[in-house]
């Protein structure tokens, strides 16, 4: 409720001291706004966070959080006036914590929240104002571009989770985005913006503080599914997209590698992927899409997987403007006819390479899922491999790349076959002992690229690929980690255990994906223990 009153009573706040002219003026929510980048970039990551699930006034978040350490500089991403700074005078900060809200001279209003409320090396919540904002400011006061006005923190109701900087930009001229809300810009685009352009501050990054004694804390571990796979497709659905979706990527929930490759393209529209059986709609996945709001449904394969009975069932759901359909003769051919569309989107010439099919039918689908959630989040396509054989689909979809990250080791995708792509493309390869180490190198070359910040980690059976077929879209909507674990009764994890120890320190939550069936509540209670401080 506080966080709801926040939004409006400080979005009324800075329109009233907007420019005439700006507010005057229509304006897309996805524009491009000449700002400083308002961190020092160097110190922090992102994700396109603005439409992720909150509970406020229009249900997503109209934000982007720029992920980093305490004590992060924090710079005005224009000129402007404070029109709003609480707990200067001694008093608690409101819920979500100390921020600065800004009139800018360009007629726009910016946000910073969640500034740092802890004594430095503490996790104490009693640092007060002094440890939040810079010297000297006030309400009203002017602050210039790039000027340092406090440090990132976990104020408010981010406590718990890894210190951030969560950024608004508020311009009344947007007048609807595509979830229904106004007012609001996505900051994403203009913080990419600064950065392509070097518009940053060489600033002191972090201010030096000692080490956070962060014992004690409880991990927090959650868990979303349904009642078998295309049930926990859609709860899936409903946990990332709540306010809706505007496209939709549908698969057959019993052709794996459709489903994979589905993810990333899935991640690329902003939608999720659902499954069906490849005779008939479920009635269930008619009424998400409904729900969702969605215009567009891509099908991914072919009509022995999904029939055209499921694609004239998926046209007549209300509001469903356009079916379209990527496929191709085999496994491989689909998957190049969807990472063509994915690049559309994208723009990336990079691809992630995993085994299609293996004579032995659970040694190729764990590696292709690990490849699935970093194109998702990565942007990049995953294209398939036989164990001793490039696909002539693949070798001419890899012939339009810079770069290929081969997923698995050589006992799944051979050396003579590397030596192939190599020939075509520059050829990394991702691997471990086993799937659960090839997941998690995955999870940190996610990590290492800048691609999530890693304060959850959501994990799947490595036992079976149903509950994690349409989990990539999922994970890569709230920017999040994702590996695979054993999950059985006895609650091994495979040869993830000595990873999450090493993690540990920055992953605050966790979520599970499928229910106990799949993932034990002893394997549960033994990922809480594994992560909590």
């Amino acid at each position: 409720m506080l966080r709801t009153l926040f939004i409006a009573v400080s979005t009324v706040a800075l329109v009233a001291a907007l420019t005439p002219a700006a507010s005057a003026q229509s304006a897309e929510w996805d524009q491009v706004v000449d700002i400083t980048f308002p961190t020092q970039a160097a110190e922090v990551t992102y994700t396109d966070t603005y439409d992720a699930p909150r509970g406020n006034d229009c249900g997503i978040h109209r934000a982007t959080d720029l992920m980093g350490e305490k004590m992060v500089e924090i710079y005005a991403a224009v000129g402007g006036e404070i029109t709003w700074i609480p707990g200067l005078d001694g008093e608690s900060p409101p819920s979500y914590g100390y921020t600065i809200s800004v009139a800018g001279d360009d007629g726009r209003g910016y946000n910073y929240v969640h500034l740092n409320d802890d004594t430095p090396g503490t996790d104490d919540d009693a640092g007060g104002a002094e440890n939040a904002y810079a010297p000297g400011l006030e309400e009203g006061s002017r602050v210039e571009r790039g000027q340092l006005i406090g440090w990132m923190g976990d104020s408010g109701n981010a406590g718990g989770v890894q210190p951030h900087l969560h950024f608004e930009i508020l311009d009344p001229g947007v007048t609807s985005d595509p979830y229904g809300c106004s007012g609001y810009v996505n900051p994403i685009f203009s913080l990419d913006d600064a950065q392509r352009r070097g518009d940053v501050v060489d600033g002191g990054g972090r201010r030096e503080q000692p080490p956070a004694d962060r014992s004690g804390r409880t991990a927090i571990v959650d868990r979303v599914f349904g009642p078998e796979r295309v049930g926990t497709s859609v709860a899936l659905s409903e946990e990332a997209f709540a306010a809706g979706a505007d496209h939709v990527v549908l698969a057959s929930g019993w052709s794996y590698t459709d489903a994979v490759v589905a993810g990333p393209l899935a991640a690329a529209v902003r939608g999720p992927v659902l499954t069906t059986s490849g005779g008939a709609l479920d009635p269930r996945v008619a009424e998400e899409i409904a729900r969702l709001g969605a215009r567009r449904v891509t099908l991914v394969g072919g009509s022995a997987v999904l029939t055209a009975a499921v694609a004239d069932a998926v046209a007549a759901v209300d509001g469903v403007e356009r079916v379209a359909r990527l496929s191709g003769p085999d496994a491989a051919s689909t998957a190049a006819a969807v990472a063509a569309e994915v690049r559309g989107h994208t723009g990336e010439t990079g691809a992630l390479v995993a085994l299609g099919r293996h004579p032995e039918p659970t040694r190729a689908w764990p590696d292709a899922l690990a490849a699935g959630y970093h194109g998702a989040l990565s942007g990049q396509p995953v294209l398939l491999v036989r164990p001793g054989a490039l696909p002539d689909a693949t070798a001419t979809a890899l012939g339009a790349l810079t770069d290929a990250a081969i997923v698995g080791g050589t006992g799944a995708i051979s050396q003579p076959v590397e030596d192939r792509i190599a020939a075509l493309v520059d050829t990394r390869r991702l691997w471990g002992a086993d799937r659960y180490a090839t997941a998690t190198a995955v999870a940190d070359d996610v990590l290492e690229a800048g691609l999530t910040s890693g304060d959850r980690l959501w994990v799947a059976t490595g036992h079976d690929y149903a509950d994690a077929l349409t989990g990539a879209a999922a994970v890569a909507r709230t920017g999040d980690l994702f590996t695979l674990v054993d999950g059985t009764a006895s609650g091994g994890d495979g040869s993830i255990e000595p990873w999450l120890t090493g993690h540990r320190s920055q992953i605050a939550a966790g979520r599970v994906i499928g229910g106990t069936a799949a993932i034990s509540d002893r394997a549960q209670q033994l990922l809480i223990q594994r992560l909590s401080r």
